[in-house]
C-alpha cells in the first residue's frame, strides 16, 4: 500500500491572501444544521476543511472553546454575535480560492447505476454513506458507513460496468469514536473475486484518504465489485473513491479468471486456495464450503455467523477446493474448530491431493494450523479434498501454499497406488470420495454395510460409525479387493470389529490371486482392536487380488490393507501365481436346476467340503460349473454327503458329463469315499452332473488340470468321424438279448453318446448269461481295427469290463475297463477274411457304438 494525500473533495489547491477575510470571528450561525462533530484542535480551519469535504455543506460554525464543529446547509440564519465561535460561508472561500487543475481520473463510484451494500446497519451508518462524496472522517459528521456487528463484516460497491481501476482511495475513521480508529487495518480489499491487498496504515494521517493500487499489480485491478471485508471486527468506511483514468472509461477489459488467480500473497508464498471454488458433500447450518477459503483463519464455530464449514451427513463427508490448475505445492495448512466438540470432527480425516492420499489430520484442539506435507512426488495437483468416513467435516481455513519462485511451474502429477507409510504402500486403499469406482466386493451385504467400507482408509471398527463391512452369517462368506495390477505383496493387515464379536474372524483364510492360500484358520485377536498380520515378506507372493473367506459366520471387516514395498511398486509386472496342478472349478460360476433351503450351486466349488449344494426332488435334477475356458481335464473328484448313509446314497446312478457328453457314472459304495473320475486329458469347459427322480447333493467338485499337460496328438480324429470306411455302418446286427429298449441296432447308429438313458446304447442281460453282440458285414473283409464305445454312466464298468472282441474265430483282444475311457481300440491285425465281428462277455453287456475298419 502506498499513501497519497489528496484534497479530492475540496475545490481549491491554493488559497488567496484575502481568504482570512472569509472567517466571521465571534459570529455564530443558527439553523440549517447538517452535522456536527468534535474537532481535534481548537481550529476554525479544521471546521472549514470538513465543510469543504461535505457535498451539502454551505456554511459552518466552529465553537472554539468546546472544540465543536457545526456543518450547515444554505438554510441558516444570518450571523449573530457569539464570542466563542467562528463561522464561515463557503461561497466566500470559493470566490477567494484558485480552481484546482482538472483531474485525469474519474471516481466511478459516483456514477449512475452503482449499487452499494453492507452487512446490516449500525448507528444509522447506511452503506450509501461510503460513496456519498463526503470525505469527512468524523463519524458524528454523519458521513460514514457502519455495517452491523457481525462476525464477518463487509461493505461493497457494485459499479455500473467492469473497469480497469487505477487506484482506490479509502477514508477511514479519524475521531476515535468508540475506540474504532484504524479498525480497517487488516481488512481485505477485494476487486471482484481477487484480493487486491490487505489494508494497512489507516492509523497514520487518519483524516486523509489512503490510496491502494494492489501493490502495482494491474491484473488485480480489473473488476466491477469493490469490497472491504473483515472478520471478528467492526468496520467503518467514511468514503471510498474508485478512480479510473478518463481514457479508460469506455474500455471493456476482460474480467479476471479467479480459477487462474495465484490467490493470496503471504510472505514467500502464495495461498492458491484463497477464494477459489470450494464445495462439500452437504451443508449444515449455513456453514458453506467457501468459509474455508475466505482468508480468515478464525477457529471459532460453524454456522451462519461462524467462520468454519460444517457438513451434515456423517457418511463419507468431504470438502474440496479446485485450485484451477495444477500447482507444485510446498505445504498445506489446515485450521479446524478448537472447541472441545468441533475439534474432534477432524481426528483422522484424510487429506488428498487429486486422488492421492497425502496425510491424515489430528483433532486440532490447539490454536494455529496443522501443517501437512507428504512425499515430494505427491505434492502436485489441482484438487484438494479433505474427507471423513463417519464424521462431520468442519474446517475453518485451508491454505495451499506455493512458493513464489515456483508459482509458474507446471508440475508433473502422478497417480499413486495407495497410502504410503514408511517403506510400504497400502495398495488396497480405495475411498469413494476420490475414487468413483469401487474395487471391493463381498458375498452378501447385511443392512447396507457394503464392501467399500473394507478399504476406504478408516480402521475404526464400530458399526455405528458406519466404517465396517458386514455379510450374512451362513454359508461361505467372503470379501475381496481387486488391485490395480499384479504386485509382490509383503504383508496383509486385517482390522475387525471393535465394539463386539472379535471371535467371529476365527477360522478365516486369506487367498491371494486365484487360489493361493496364504493364511488359514486365522485365530481371533487377543484384543478387539489388535490388527491381524499376514507376513509374506519371506515368500514370493504375487497377486492382483486379495480375498478373505469365512465359513458359516458373519464376516465383518473394518479395514484390509495390502502392503507392497515402495521399491516394488513400479517394478515390471509379474504373472500371477498358477500352480501346475490346479482345481479349475474353484469359485467358478455354478448353477443348478433348483435350490433346496439355500444350499446353492456355488457351495460345491467353494473349497469347503462341509458346505453342499442341494436341489429339490424333481424328475430331472442337475448341477453345472462353467470353467470359463476349455481345459484338458486329468480327473474330477466329487465329494458327496457324509452325514447320513441313506442320504449319501442318493447320488447313486447320477451321471457326469463334459460339454454335454456323458463321461462317467456314480456308483455309491461308502459315504466317506469321494468319487474319482480319471479323464486322461479330456477337453471341456462345462462340467455337469445329472440325477433323475431324486435330490442331487454335492459338497465339493474338483476339476483337476495339469497345466504342463500336452495332448499326445492334437490331430487325433475320432474313429466315428474318420474318412476310412466304417464296415459296421452297413452290417446286420444281432444280439443274444436286449433289455430296457437297448436293442442291438443302437450299436451301429453312428451315435456315440455314452449315456444309455439317452437312447443310443445296446444293453444285454441278465448278468449270469454269456451275452454277445454280432455284426454280420456286408461282404467278407480283412478286419484291421475294431473301436468299441462303452457306456460311461453308472453301468460303465459292469457293462464293458472283460468283453472279448473277435473277427470271425480270431480273438482280437479283451477289453479291460478304464474309468473315463471314451473308446477302446482293438487291433485285429488284418485277420483272415471274415464277415463276422462279435463283442461278447459273461454277464451284462452294454455297447454304445462299434466302428470296424478294414486292414
Amino acid at each position: 500500500m502506498f499513501r497519497l494525500l489528496l484534497l479530492t473533495s475540496a475545490l481549491w489547491l491554493t488559497v488567496a491572501a484575502n481568504i482570512e477575510d472569509c472567517y466571521l470571528d465571534k459570529k455564530g450561525l443558527k439553523g440549517g444544521d447538517l452535522a456536527n462533530f468534535v474537532m481535534d484542535e481548537k481550529s476554525a480551519a479544521e471546521c472549514m476543511d470538513a465543510c469543504s469535504r461535505h457535498p451539502q455543506c454551505e456554511a459552518f460554525t466552529a465553537n472554539i472553546n468546546a472544540k465543536k464543529c457545526f456543518l450547515k446547509t444554505d438554510k441558516h440564519e444570518d450571523p449573530k454575535n457569539n464570542k466563542n465561535t467562528v463561522s464561515g460561508i463557503m461561497s466566500c472561500f470559493r470566490e477567494n480560492s484558485e480552481e484546482a487543475p482538472e483531474s485525469e481520473f474519474v471516481n466511478v463510484a459516483q456514477l449512475e447505476g452503482v449499487k452499494v451494500e453492507q452487512t446490516g446497519v449500525r448507528q444509522g451508518g447506511v452503506a450509501g454513506r461510503g460513496i456519498d462524496g463526503n470525505t469527512v472522517t468524523k463519524y458524528q459528521a454523519q458521513g460514514c458507513a457502519f455495517p452491523l456487528d457481525n462476525n464477518n463484516n463487509w461493505w461493497q460497491v457494485t459499479l455500473d460496468k467492469v473497469y480497469n481501476i487505477d487506484h482506490i482511495v479509502i477514508y477511514g475513521l479519524s475521531d476515535n469514536w468508540n475506540n474504532d480508529v484504524g479498525i480497517l487495518n487488516g481488512a481485505y480489499l477485494m476487486i471482484g473475486d481477487q484480493l487486491c491487498e490487505v489494508i494497512e496504515g489507516m492509523k497514520e494521517d487518519r483524516d486523509q484518504g489512503h490510496t491502494f493500487n494492489c501493490k502495482g499489480d494491474e491484473s488485480k485491478r480489473v473488476g466491477k465489485v469493490v469490497r472491504i471485508e473483515k472478520w471478528w471486527s467492526r468496520i467503518v468506511i467514511c468514503e471510498v473513491e474508485v478512480m479510473v483514468r478518463k481514457d479508460q472509461l469506455e474500455a471493456e477489459p476482460p474480467t479476471s479468471d479467479l480459477s487462474q488467480s495465484n490467490g493470496q500473497e503471504m510472505g514467500e508464498f502464495y495461498n492458491v486456495a484463497f477464494k477459489k471454488s470450494a464445495s462439500q458433500s452437504s451443508t449444515r447450518a449455513s456453514a458453506d464450503a467457501s468459509k474455508a477459503v475466505d482468508g480468515w483463519a478464525i477457529q471459532a464455530w460453524a454456522g451462519a455467523g461462524g467462520s468454519c464449514t460444517l457438513t451434515n451427513d456423517r457418511f463419507y463427508d468431504n470438502w474440496k477446493v479446485d485450485l484451477g490448475r495444477d500447482y507444485k505445492i510446498d505445504h498445506i495448512r489446515v485450521w479446524g474448530q478448537n472447541s472441545k466438540s468441533g475439534s474432534a470432527y477432524m481426528a483422522g480425516a484424510m487429506l488428498w491431493i487429486d486422488g492421492n492420499l497425502c496425510g491424515r489430520l489430528s483433532d486440532m484442539t490447539t490454536n494455529g494450523p496443522e501443517e501437512v506435507r507428504c512425499a515430494e512426488e505427491l505434492m502436485a495437483g489441482r484438487v484438494i479434498t479433505i474427507s471423513q468416513t463417519s464424521q462431520f467435516v468442519s474446517l475453518c481455513e485451508v491454505q495451499v501454499m506455493v512458493k513464489k519462485t515456483e508459482i509458474d511451474e507446471v508440475p508433473e502429477t502422478v497417480v499413486w497406488p495407495g497410502e504410503t507409510v514408511g517403506d510400504f504402500t497400502n495398495v488396497a486403499l480405495n475411498n469413494k470420495v476420490v475414487h468413483e469406482e469401487g474395487t471391493a466386493t463381498q458375498s452378501t451385504t447385511f443392512q447396507g454395510y457394503d464392501a467399500r467400507r473394507g478399504n476406504d482408509g478408516d480402521k475404526r471398527g464400530e458399526m455405528n460409525l458406519k466404517s465396517v463391512t458386514h455379510t450374512q452369517c451362513w454359508g461361505l462368506q467372503f470379501w475381496k479387493v481387486e488391485l490395480e495390477r499384479v504386485y509382490k505383496i509383503d504383508h496383509i493387515t486385517l482390522y475387525g470389529r471393535t465394539d463386539c464379536c472379535k471371535e467371529r474372524i476365527q477360522g478365516a483364510r486369506v487367498i491371494v490371486g486365484k487360489s493361493q492360500i496364504v493364511a488359514k484358520d486365522i485365530p481371533a485377536p487377543t484384543e478387539a482392536a489388535d490388527p491381524i498380520e499376514v507376513d509374506l515378506s519371506g515368500e514370493e507372493v504375487y497377486g492382483k487380488s486379495v480375498r478373505v473367506e469365512l465359513l458359516d459366520e458373519c464376516l465383518s471387516l473394518a479395514e484390509v490393507e495390502v502392503w507392497v514395498a515402495n521399491s516394488d511398486l513400479f517394478e515390471e509386472e509379474q504373472p500371477t501365481f498358477t500352480p501346475q496342478i490346479e482345481n479349475v472349478a474353484y469359485l467358478r460360476p455354478a448353477t443348478q436346476s433348483s435350490t433346496f433351503q439355500s444350499k446353492y450351486a456355488a457351495d460345491a466349488v467353494d473349497g469347503y467340503p462341509s458346505t453342499c449344494s442341494h436341489t429339490l426332488h424333481e424328475p430331472v435334477n442337475w448341477w453345472e460349473v462353467d470353467l470359463g475356458e476349455e481345459f484338458y481335464i486329468q480327473h474330477i473328484t466329487v465329494v458327496g454327503r457324509s452325514d447320513n448313509e441313506a442320504n449319501a446314497a442318493r447320488i447313486n446312478m447320477a451321471t457326469l458329463m463334459l460339454d454335454g457328453k456323458t463321461v462317467g457314472g456314480f456308483v455309491f459304495v461308502d459315504m466317506d469315499l469321494p468319487f474319482e473320475f480319471p479323464l486322461g486329458g479330456a477337453k471341456a469347459r462345462y462340467v455337469k452332473i445329472a440325477k433323475t427322480d431324486n435330490f442331487l447333493t454335492l459338497c465339493e467338485v474338483k476339476v483337476i488340470v495339469d497345466h504342463d499337460y500336452e495332448p499326445a496328438d492334437e490331430g487325433y480324429v475320432d474313429p466315428i468321424a474318420s474318412e476310412k470306411p466304417n464296415l459296421a455302418s452297413s452290417a446286420t446286427v444281432s444280439a443274444s438279448s436286449s433289455l430296457f429298449g437297448g436293442v442291438a441296432a443302437l450299436a451301429t447308429d453312428s451315435n456315440t453318446d455314452a449315456d444309455f438313458f439317452h437312447g443310443s446304447c445296446y444293453f444285454a442281460g441278465p448278468h449270469q448269461n454269456a451275452n454277445w453282440l454280432k455284426l454280420t458285414l456286408e461282404s467278407t473283409s480283412e478286419v484291421g481295427r475294431v473301436y468299441v464305445y462303452p457306456r460311461l454312466d453308472f453301468y460303465a464298468q459292469e457293462g464293458m469290463n472283460n468283453s472279448v472282441v473277435r473277427a470271425g474265430d480270431h480273438v482280437c483282444g479283451e477289453i479291460e475297463y478304464t474309468p473315463g475311457a471314451r473308446v477302446y481300440e482293438i487291433d485285429c491285425g488284418g485277420s483272415e477274411a471274415t464277415d463276422v465281428v462279435t463283442v461278447s462277455k459273461l454277464g451284462w453287456l452294454s455297447v454304445c457304438e462299434v466302428v470296424v475298419h478294414g486292414a
